[in-house]
Order: C-alpha cells, then structure tokens, then sequence
C-alpha cells in the first residue's frame, strides 16, 4: 500500500492510498479523513 496523495483540510489530513486488489486483480485508490484530534490505535492486518 502507498501514499497517492495528502492535504491539510478541516483541522486535518485527507489521503488518498493505492493498494493492489487479489480479488479484481488490479489496483485500487481510497481516500480517509484523519482529523487531527484522533487518536491512532493499532490494529492487526490480515
């Protein structure tokens, strides 16, 4: 997975990611939202 693209917007982070889809056997791009007052948690991938 790789970072595309980052801006600051609202108090926060929106970036855009690209990953490679097994499933549709191409790659994707999704955007998130990170405001600034979140907290980070880990979580495992699988």
């Amino acid at each position: 997975m790789e970072i595309i693209s980052q801006a600051r917007s609202f108090n926060g982070t929106q970036r855009v990611y690209r990953h490679n889809s097994k499933t549709l056997n191409c790659s994707m791009n999704f955007g998130i939202y990170l405001p600034d007052n979140l907290k980070i948690r880990q979580f495992n991938t699988y």
